[in-house]
């Protein structure tokens, strides 16, 4: 009973947002785990060959890099690369892929979505690019209203990122996008709420 009110919960919070998300011109999909999301995923990538995946730690969780490699994509990402000269040209790789695959920091119910960025990859692929930009963000991520999800973003992501890289809070750099339509230069934009927490 407890869990069928936490999930009813999460999907009336997750339906509010996606209203208001294609209410501003993107392609939305609720997906209530980890396997719909990935299924989700594969439908929208059919006819892509390339797949660029930027810093994003709800992506590496969901498993889809693996996913999609043993399905024939070619994945371009920078996180396991051996010096800084090849991250970063991987950097400007991915963003120039058929698609891009990451997730925001933060959404608002009312349909904006907040990417925090230090290389600026990660912005340039949610604004220019890619042909298809797939956003996948845990109902842990949706806030109220804009300046609550500005907050998340910057109080909670990057405080977990401070202690995934090891450093002081005050020493994690960065900047804001905030998107509150979709991009005209993205030909298909995609959010992907799914019903568990993810990422940071």
């Amino acid at each position: 009973m407890f869990e069928e009110v936490k999930r009813r919960y999460v999907r009336e919070l997750a339906e509010e947002t996606l209203e208001n998300l294609r209410k501003r011109g993107w392609i939305t999909f609720y997906a209530e785990n980890a396997e719909e999301c990935k299924a989700e995923v594969s439908e929208i990538l059919r006819g892509v060959k390339r797949v660029g995946i930027p810093g994003s730690v709800t992506v590496r969780e969901l498993g889809l890099i693996q996913l999609l490699k043993e399905n024939g994509f070619e994945v371009v990402e920078h996180w396991n690369t051996k010096s800084v000269e090849e991250a970063n040209k991987l950097r400007r790789e991915e963003v120039f892929c058929e698609a891009f695959i990451h997730s925001p920091n933060a959404v608002s119910a009312d349909g904006h979505l907040v990417v925090l960025d230090y290389y600026g990859n990660r912005i340039a692929g949610s604004i220019l690019g890619p042909e298809k930009l797939v956003f996948i963000a845990g109902y842990n991520k949706i806030e109220s209203c804009l300046e609550r999800a500005i907050e998340r973003a910057e109080k909670v992501a990057v405080k977990l990122n401070a202690m995934r890289f090891g450093i002081p809070v005050e020493e994690m750099k960065y900047n804001v996008l905030i998107l509150k339509i979709k991009p005209p230069a993205i030909k298909e934009g995609y959010v992907i709420v799914v019903g568990e927490p993810l990422g940071f």
